[in-house]
């Protein structure tokens, strides 16, 4: 079963965004702190897990996941969908794509709104966007293929299903 799709719900639409330098820095990160940690002594099975929970933090936040059936869209971050965010197309008001550009929208991260009401999402990196509007502010998804997410959206809200 795909992350975010319940029972038999068929996929009509999945994407990835991916931030690969991301990942290869936070792989990178991990193992020298690992280094480090045995070089100062630390208990190696301390050093390990502080070296394994700082590089799976980074992997987790280096992907997202978007996936498309006719009852909702769902976005979770990392191999494991999570933290996980879940719209249902009933209650989807708009749906487009954007040019997402990190600088503007406050780097790279999951977006919740309360330092910057205007700007929710999960952005892992610049480039394509999926924008969906409800009834609050637009959660921005960077994803590879979001003209075509936008497209499939729009035509289940336009055909009722």
């Amino acid at each position: 079963m795909s992350r975010g799709v319940k029972g038999d719900e068929e996929i009509l639409w999945q994407g990835q965004g991916r931030n690969r330098p991301l990942f290869v820095l936070s792989a990178a990160i991990g193992l020298v702190l690992l280094f480090l940690l045995v070089l100062a002594e630390a208990h190696p099975v301390i050093a390990a897990l502080f070296a394994g929970l700082v590089t799976l933090l980074g992997v987790t936040f280096a992907e997202v996941s978007v996936v498309v059936d006719r009852k909702r869209v769902s976005a979770g971050f990392g191999p494991w969908g999570w933290p996980h965010r879940s719209f249902p197309l009933k209650g989807l008001v708009r749906v487009g794509t954007t040019r997402i550009e990190s600088e503007r929208r406050g780097g790279t991260a999951s977006k919740v709104g309360l330092f910057w009401p205007q700007r929710t999402g999960m952005v892992v990196r610049p480039g394509e966007g999926l924008v969906l509007e409800s009834h609050g502010p637009p959660f921005i998804v960077s994803v590879d293929g979001a003209p075509d997410a936008a497209a499939v959206i729009n035509h289940l809200l336009g055909s009722g299903k």
